[in-house]
């Protein structure tokens, strides 16, 4: 009658009993009850990671989130990548289950075969409630096969110019 609502935890222990201490046994199990009336589920991102460089394909994001509610709920990070012209793409996390007071590091990889830009990146955590918590960063990202054919054309067009100044002189 007087319990607050909101998520209770706890474990049951079966222990099997033995004259030799290293032969003993324990299994487990964890129960999980909530107690009816007015919950919270709210949570909050606490830091968005990526890197602010990248050579290659691919992006490894990662969002720290905390439940900051009173009960558990599931939740995972949905990312939206966008280059200033169009949506370049999206990738999501695995789903985790979210205790109160406890933070989870929600991780995606996003695999393109060219990039090249400047790209924003933002991830998107939808809580118990249903409220969409939103995070951004902003990146450069070059894919190998553009970043040799830059470095190609700089060295020609060093070497063109070269030889044009040279002829110049003479």
């Amino acid at each position: 009658d007087n319990a607050k609502p909101g998520g209770r935890y706890g474990t049951i222990f079966f222990v099997t009993s033995s004259d030799k201490k290293s032969e003993e046994m324990r299994v487990g199990t964890l129960v999980i009850a909530n107690i009816v009336g007015a919950v919270s589920k709210t949570g909050s991102i606490v830091n968005f990671i990526a890197p602010r460089l990248i050579l290659g394909s691919s992006v490894d994001f990662t969002v720290a989130y905390t439940n900051t509610g009173a009960t558990h709920y599931e939740t995972k990070a949905d990312i939206t990548v966008k280059n200033i012209f169009w949506n370049s793409g999206s990738t999501t996390s695995d789903q985790k289950f979210i205790y109160p007071g406890v933070s989870r590091v929600l991780t995606a990889h996003w695999q393109q075969a060219l990039l090249l830009g400047v790209y924003t990146a933002q991830a998107s955590v939808l809580d118990g409630s249903g409220v969409v918590h939103t995070a951004t960063k902003h990146f450069v990202a070059i894919s190998y096969p553009l970043f040799a054919l830059v470095i190609i054309i700089c060295v020609c067009g060093v070497w063109y110019y070269r030889r044009r100044i040279s002829k110049r002189l003479v």
